[in-house]
């Protein structure tokens, strides 16, 4: 699974409600049913915090994509997934 960015919101609340947010969030995408889930950090991510927010998700068994790529492999053929995290 490919998870695209921005889960939480920036400016709606304080920082500190927001990063609490991302771990509700990451807690909640741990119950896809999926083997491997790939995600990158959107521009309200990063505008709460880079660390933090990828705390939150890789310690829920999510995999953050940070400006690098890896191979899936499948039935003998391969796709480069790739990852770009602009600076904020």
């Amino acid at each position: 699974m490919l998870l695209t960015g921005d889960y939480v919101t920036d400016g709606l609340g304080s920082r500190d409600y927001a990063v609490g947010a991302a771990w509700q969030c990451a807690n909640v995408l741990t119950g896809l049913a999926c083997k491997q889930t790939f995600a990158v950090l959107g521009n309200h991510d990063l505008a709460v915090g880079k660390p933090e927010i990828t705390a939150a998700l890789t310690a829920n068994g999510i995999t953050v994509l940070s400006n690098e790529y890896l191979p899936l492999e499948r039935v003998g053929g391969r796709i480069w997934l790739a990852g770009s995290t602009i600076p904020s």
